[in-house]
Parts: structure tokens; sequence; C-alpha cells
């Protein structure tokens, strides 16, 4: 009966032991996943906004117009900021919605009257961190979605702060069926 008793509590604490390691293994597998996923999203530069943001300053330097160097140092900022200062989990939120203001202006550059783009930021976002580029798929989609130079295609984006909580809205009318997707996004 000792015998049995002591075999039987043995093998419970060895099998509670068994079960914490492998739900130890599931959540770091679960974790890396995340963050290769997070990782990702942080290395992803959309070649094409890339591509036409260059010609828009390019077009805008051919014009002579003195929009052109402050398009550059938007575009610097926006690819310094993906490539260098996401490397963390999470960033200052007003560094977040700084590079989120500067991917609207250079996408403002090349829109029409016709899209026009109401940006507002409610509540006081210093002292708060939020995962970097988080909000930036919306705002993207916004702009691949809803942006048209013959119809009235709005986009607004509106970030509430207040009681350590971020509420965040991101709205447009939809004008792309969706041809020229990636399957990224």
């Amino acid at each position: 009966l000792m015998f049995s008793l002591a075999w039987a509590s043995s093998s419970g604490i060895r099998l509670s032991a068994e079960w914490k390691k492998a739900e130890a293994r599931r959540r770091e597998s679960e974790n890396a996943h995340l963050n290769a996923e997070l990782n990702q999203l942080k290395s992803q530069l959309n070649p094409h906004f890339l591509f036409n943001t260059l010609h828009g300053i390019y077009t805008l330097a051919l014009a002579k117009d003195d929009a052109a160097p402050s398009a550059v140092l938007k575009l610097s900022h926006l690819l310094r900021y993906v490539t260098a200062e996401t490397g963390e989990d999470f960033v200052p939120l007003e560094h977040d919605l700084e590079h989120l203001q500067h991917f609207v202006s250079l996408h403002q550059m090349r829109l029409t009257d016709q899209t026009p783009v109401n940006f507002t930021v409610d509540g006081n976002p210093y002292g708060y961190k939020i995962a970097p580029l988080m909000l930036l798929p919306f705002v993207e989609n916004a702009f691949k979605f809803g942006s048209s130079t013959r119809d009235i295609s709005p986009i607004d984006i509106e970030l509430k702060i207040k009681d350590k909580t971020l509420q965040f809205t991101c709205k447009n009318l939809i004008r792309n069926n969706g041809q020229d997707s990636t399957g990224i996004g």
C-alpha cells in the first residue's frame, strides 16, 4: 500500500512537471510565432508606395515646388522609423503617431481634392506606448482601397486617448475591389 501510494505520488508529480514543461514550450512557440509575424510587419515597406512617393517628389522637384525638400524629409523620417526605430516591442505612442502623420502627408502629396483626409488626435499621446506600426495597416488600406481621382472619397483617421484607453477609427469608402492585391495586409 505504501509503495503504491509513493509510486502514485511520484507519478503525479512527474506528470505535473512534464505538463508544465509542455505548456511552457507551447507558450514559447506561440511567442516566437507572434514575434515572427510582428517582425514581418515591421519589415514590410510597400514598394508601390515608395516608388509613387519618389515619383511625386521627382515631379515636385521638376516643378521647383517648395514642398519637395519637406517631402524628402518626410520620406526619410518614414524610412528611418520603419528600419531603425521599430526594433523594440513597444515605442512611444507619439512617435508612432508622428510616423502615421508623415505617411498620410506623403500620400496626400499624390492625391487630388477628391480625397480629403481628416486626421485628428483627441487627447495627449505622451507617456503611452504601443506596438510599433500597429495602426499603419489600417491607414495603408484606407488609401489603397479608398482613394479616388474621380469620386469624392473622404478618409477619416481619428484617435481618442483617454484614461489609458486608445480608440482608433479609420474610415474610407471602398473604391477598389482588390484585383491588384498582393495577399499581404
